[in-house]
């Protein structure tokens, strides 16, 4: 069975050889360099060479809020940077390196903070959003 069968059969729940091997995030940039250190080929789709199943793409939707919160750092530390994030989870992340964030806080609370968010930024009658596209 090639791929593609194999992803349809499997959305439409139809008998399949195997399940699909797909990544779907994807390594963090330093994880392909230090691979790159250690014989991956510059360059070459990880993907491909560790055996994933090609076929997956995601296609360019905005997924999250709109208009998205501002990324603005709210404070500095030594190692550490506490930002809010395009979701407005407040989070600590790593000035260097990637690691899980910590979250510190999110958007929504109680009822009054998700009626608020819900109105401003999940609004699809809102006009900024054709402003924002070019769609009139």
């Amino acid at each position: 069975m090639d791929n593609r069968t194999r992803i349809i059969n499997t959305v439409l729940m139809k008998e399949i050889d195997r399940q699909p091997f797909k990544f779907y995030f994807g390594p963090w940039g330093q994880t392909v360099a230090r691979w790159e250190t250690e014989g991956l080929v510059k360059g070459t789709p990880w993907d491909r060479e560790f055996g994933f199943d090609p076929g997956l793409r995601g296609v360019a939707v905005n997924l999250g809020y709109f208009p998205a919160f501002e990324h603005k750092v709210l404070e500095e530390k030594e190692h550490t940077r506490i930002v809010q994030n395009q979701q407005g989870i407040i989070q600590e992340v790593l000035k260097v390196g990637a690691s899980p964030p910590r979250v510190i806080s999110n958007p929504v609370t109680d009822m009054a903070s998700w009626e608020k968010l819900k109105s401003e930024r999940l609004n699809p009658e809102s006009r900024s959003v054709f402003r924002q596209t070019g769609i009139s």
